[in-house]
């Protein structure tokens, strides 16, 4: 058992303003081998939905960055699949990233296997199905 705890990596994610209230004593924890900011829904809880750059959403972000590193623990993020996102977290101290979601990959792969086949099909060829106005 001991073995399987020291191979185990365990993080918490900080993205409300209850845990942002208390990410140092939650960065304290035996045990607990790093703390994962939620930008985005950090930003929502703070009133600043979508506002990654907004000072006070800065300030939350670089307090948790903060009390990860003193309490000797990793600090990672979730974000976009975008690459100035990425150079943004690492700006901030973040030592690793979680880029992206499952919801966007697919709808990525989806737009562009159909732009794929819509390259190939003519368009006088594909024709609208009548659908029923009544189930009578």
């Amino acid at each position: 058992m001991q073995r399987a705890n020291r191979q185990v990596f365990v993080a918490v994610q900080i993205e409300n303003c209850e845990a942002l209230a208390q990410v140092e004593e939650i960065a304290a924890i035996e045990g607990l081998d790093s703390l994962a900011l939620g930008p985005y829904d950090l930003a929502i809880a703070m009133g600043h939905a979508g506002d990654l750059q907004h000072a006070e959403v800065v300030a939350a972000m670089q307090r948790v960055v903060t009390a990860a590193r003193r309490s000797g623990k990793y600090i990672g993020t979730g974000m976009g699949a975008y690459a100035s996102s990425a150079l943004n977290a690492v700006s901030l101290g973040i030592q690793w990233i979680q880029c992206g979601d499952d919801y966007g990959y697919m709808v990525a792969h989806a737009d562009a296997l159909m732009s794929q086949i819509r390259k190939h099909v003519k368009s006088d060829t594909a024709s609208p199905i009548d659908a029923p106005t009544s189930l009578s």
